[in-house]
């Protein structure tokens, strides 16, 4: 997983081995934060957008 903090490249092979279990839980939360994140910056991006548009309608 590219960009993950816990990738397999940044642990040693002993390391993979041993936390398996937990580092593919960790890439799964990190990937489902990152998911709901750019689900909550979209939603952000669509009210700030409907801001400036009532704003321009009011000034007319």
């Amino acid at each position: 997983m590219t960009g993950s903090d816990f990738a397999a490249e940044f642990f040693s092979d002993e390391e993979n081995k041993a936390f398996d279990k937990i580092l593919r839980q960790l890439r799964s939360f990190e990937r489902s934060v990152a998911q709901s994140f750019r689900h909550v910056e979209e939603r952000l991006d669509s009210i700030e957008e409907s801001v400036t548009t009532n704003k321009g309608q009011a000034d007319i």
